[in-house]
Formats: C-alpha cells, structure tokens, sequence
C-alpha cells in the first residue's frame, strides 16, 4: 500500500495529558514511516518530562516546548462563560442533577461536569491548544524540506501515508460523512451566528511543502482570531473552504480554489472515513485496510476504553509484520 512518494514529515501538539496516546501512536507512526520526522510540540504548563522521554527514544522525533507567551490567541474565548456550554433548560437539568447526586450520593462518572471554575479552564485551555496548531504548522514547514502531516495525538498511523501526496493539492482537509455536516446555528451552545459547524475535522490535515500551504495557514490564522465559535480551528478551516465554494461541502475529493493576492491554493476535500477516521464505536471495530488513519476520539479516551486500545495497536502492529 506504500507508493515512490518521498515519505512525509508528521507535527503533533499536544501537552503531558496526552502522553499516554503518544505512546502508542508513536509506535505506529514509526512503523509505518521509520524515515520520517516527527516535530514534536509540548504546549503543557511547563516541560513535560514524560512526553521528552517518549521523544528520546525515537531519533526521528524532534521535541520542542512551546511556551504560552508564543500561543496564538482569541480573546473571545476567555469569555466563555458557564451558559455557552449548557444554554437550554435540558442541559441545565442535566448538569443539576448530577451535581446533586455527586453531592449527595458521592456518585460520578468519567466525563461528568460538578465544578463550573474547573470545566472552564479547562475548556478554554483546550480551545487554546487547538489554536497552536496553526503555528506550530508553520514553523514545521520551515523546518522540513518534506511534505507534511499534522496528526491528533490520539490520530493513529494505520496504513503508509506517502500516497496521499500523489493526489492533487497544497492542503488536504478531511471531510465528515455528508449526512453528518452541519451548516447553521448550533443548538448545542449558546451559538449567535450560523457556522460551518460540523464539516471539517482537524486531527489529520496534509500539506504540500510550499509557499500556497504556508499562505494558507496565515489564512487558517487569520480567520481564527475572529471566529466566535468553541471548536475554533476547525470551524475557521471550514469557514476558509465555504467562503472560497458554497458548494464545497456536497462532495468528497472536490478541489477548492482560494484566490490570494499571490498564488491560488489548492484545496482538496478528503474523506475522513479514509484519511481520518473518527467513526470508531465502543468494540473498536472499523475496517482497517481500507483506514489511512484511525481517529480514537472523545470518549474512546475513558480509561474503560484504553487496556483494548492498546491491545489494538499491538494487534495492527503484528499484522504488519
């Protein structure tokens, strides 16, 4: 499944949190692309010891802290507040009731919500995270003579991804099933305008090392810094692609035309049932030859899920050999 395509270079961001998925995701990156590099960028607090020790013992792995006083910022996002998340009379039951039963009954389960300060911080900090994304990327174009990869820390290598720079583009964005792309007010949050909201998903995107992809992220940039939506990245990758073509979101392998004031960018829509695939249910079954990278997100990240996840990727591993 491999093809001549020069292999590509790989970008993660992530901070300690995630260590435990790079760990794994490592293995497979670097079984499918021992050659490649991978910039790895640590946006915790300070440091993190263990995501440096799982980048020593890779040399293809270039580790890089990257502190807050370089992060990319949206002002808006610190002033999500507490109602953004939960602004219906059903969301707000729900967050009642399981306050009272952790309260009284001392019951709580992963993923709950019972501390209001602690969620936003977090939260916030996340939003945060996924914005250095873009940055991050910039900087790893010009670092690299390679094309380039960016992986989810929790975005699995399943199959060589050399090929996929045999299509044509400068970036290629992954795609969510049509029937589930969303285009509107998102009933969900506490949302004012209407939004590409479910369309592109930002765990594996692919650029072409050139000047068009670095244009691109300064758009990517750009459009982030005004986009007054939680899942930031995301939805400004989205509005770039709606704005160029209202019709960008009807098909996959579409190619989308940004005009700049230098060169056109190419942009191709790819499937993320292919290239990213986050359709992934509690057995962990999806097809994998047909899997360029496997997406184990959201709550595939309970500690209930994890032991079989490892397992999984011991198994894709010995299949390989």
């Amino acid at each position: 499944m491999g093809s001549n395509c020069p292999a590509p270079d790989f970008i993660m961001v992530l901070d300690g949190n995630y260590a435990r998925f790079l760990r794994l995701g490592i293995k497979t990156l670097n079984h499918f692309h021992p050659d490649s590099r991978v910039f790895l960028y640590d946006v915790s607090p300070s440091p993190s010891i263990e995501l440096q020790e799982i980048a020593g013992g890779y040399p293809g792995v270039d580790y890089r802290y990257w502190p807050e006083e370089k992060w990319l910022r949206n002002d808006w996002i610190e002033t999500l507040d507490f109602s953004y998340f939960f602004p219906g009379i059903a969301n707000c039951f729900k967050y009642i009731s399981r306050l009272f039963r952790h309260r009284v009954f001392g019951t709580m389960k992963e993923g709950w919500v019972v501390d209001k300060d602690e969620f936003l911080r977090k939260i916030r900090r996340s939003v945060s995270i996924w914005m250095q994304k873009a940055p991050c990327c910039a900087e790893s174009l010009e670092r690299s003579d390679r094309d380039i990869i960016l992986l989810d820390a929790d975005a699995f290598v399943w199959n060589p991804l050399d090929s996929v720079f045999l299509k044509d583009f400068d970036v290629g964005l992954t795609m969510r099933r049509l029937d589930d792309i969303r285009i509107g007010i998102d009933g969900g949050v506490r949302c004012a305008e209407p939004v590409p909201y479910h369309a592109i998903n930002a765990g594996a995107m692919f650029f072409r090392n050139n000047d068009r992809s670095l244009d691109f992220v300064r758009l990517w940039i750009e459009k982030m810094s005004v986009t007054r939506y939680f899942l930031v990245e995301q939805t400004a990758l989205a509005l770039l692609v709606l704005e160029a073509d209202e019709s960008a979101f009807t098909a996959y392998e579409r190619g989308i035309r940004i005009e700049t004031d230098r060169a056109p960018i190419a942009v191709r829509l790819l499937p993320c049932e292919k290239y990213n695939n986050f359709y992934i249910g509690d057995d962990l079954s999806f097809t994998p030859d047909s899997v360029y990278v496997a997406h184990f997100k959201g709550y595939l990240h309970r500690q209930a899920y994890f032991s079989s996840l490892s397992n999984l990727v011991e198994q894709r591993l010995s299949s390989m050999t």
